[in-house]
């Protein structure tokens, strides 16, 4: 049972999600969509079970609260955080939020490389992080606490830290590590505006 102090102490992080790999339901989405599933699967990394229906995650004394561009009950603006993916809608998008200060993940098959579609490395195209493309590696980095704690106040220290600890949990799991950008510091330096983010 939360007692009501540990109620009043916990914090929230808005995180959105801009990639269908992670939203769409496999069997009501990507089943039915006229593409080579098998494609998918092999090449571009569409796994069965992703995040689709999950709005909540705990992390430690933080509730992690997803958004996707489909069902937003907040502005964009107001999300902490980003994972975004690489195909030309979302990688434009991410392009045109840069100088908004927003910290956006890039969630790819495109994982440290340049995009095959801008040519663009991350960093270029105004992501702050690479993730690499694993429904597992993001569930584990939204339920990291020093992580989070870390793109919640925008210090870069506490997030490199939050990293460091995350990619050793990472490696144990035999998972790749996530990876910061030089954009980083670059977005933590800029004021956030609050009404960005549209599509």
């Amino acid at each position: 049972m939360v007692s009501a102090q540990q109620a009043t102490s916990r914090k929230t992080i808005n995180v959105g999600i801009m990639t269908y790999y992670l939203t769409k339901s496999f069997d009501e989405y990507w089943a039915k969509k006229d593409c080579d599933l098998e494609w998918q699967q092999q090449n571009a990394k569409l796994e069965r079970q992703n995040l689709a229906g999950i709005r909540y995650f705990k992390a430690g004394n933080l509730d992690v609260r997803l958004h996707n561009p489909d069902e937003h009950d907040v502005a964009p603006g107001e999300c902490s955080f980003f994972i975004a993916g690489c195909d030309p809608k979302f990688e434009d998008w991410t392009n045109r939020m840069q100088g908004s200060g927003m910290v956006i993940a890039r969630f790819s098959m495109f994982y440290g490389c340049r995009s095959k579609y801008s040519k663009n490395t991350a960093a270029e195209s105004g992501y702050s992080l690479d993730i690499p493309k694993s429904v597992s590696t993001v569930q584990t980095m939204l339920t990291h606490e020093p992580f989070l704690e870390g793109i919640l106040a925008r210090d870069e220290q506490r997030i490199n830290s939050g990293l460091q600890s995350l990619n050793e949990k990472l490696q144990l799991q035999q998972q790749q590590p996530v990876l910061a950008t030089p954009y980083l510091t670059h977005a933590l330096q800029i004021q956030r505006c609050g009404g960005c983010g549209g599509l």
